[in-house]
């Protein structure tokens, strides 16, 4: 775990200023992602991952369709002679009992977990620091 130590010494700007380095913008695009869909241009490559990508989520996306469409549309379903049996509806009512409650308890994790996180170390930084300076 990481604390602040507020025992340390103070640098003096001329201190400060020699420990920057000074990047030009040639070795900052190094470190850096390079992505040329989001770049000027590139229209082909831009057209090409948009439809990709939505052809993808049109994957995941039609078989919760082909299940659903029985139970939205009856009367359509039993027309075009689609059946509809007890082990689907077993599914989808398992399916929408555990993503609910997983969203919820997921929901409630992200919000209160940080806010946890940052009490438990700062109790901790505050105990470690009191420590140091009784020592």
């Amino acid at each position: 775990m990481y604390c602040i130590d507020y025992n340390y010494k103070r640098l003096k700007s001329s201190e400060r200023s020699e420990m920057k380095q000074n990047l030009s913008r040639e070795e900052a695009k190094k470190s850096l992602v390079y992505d040329p869909y989001f770049e000027k241009g590139n229209y082909g490559s831009k057209i090409f991952q948009t439809l990709v990508a939505i052809l993808s989520w049109f994957g995941v996306l039609i078989p919760f369709l082909w299940i659903l469409f029985p139970f939205v549309f009856p009367n359509r379903a039993q027309y075009n002679h689609i059946v509809v049996y007890l082990e689907e509806k077993t599914t989808l009512l398992f399916l929408l009992i555990f993503l609910s409650v997983s969203f919820v308890f997921l929901t409630i994790l992200y919000i209160l977990l940080p806010f946890g996180i940052t009490i438990v170390l700062n109790t901790f930084c505050k105990r470690k620091n009191n420590m140091m300076m009784n020592d």
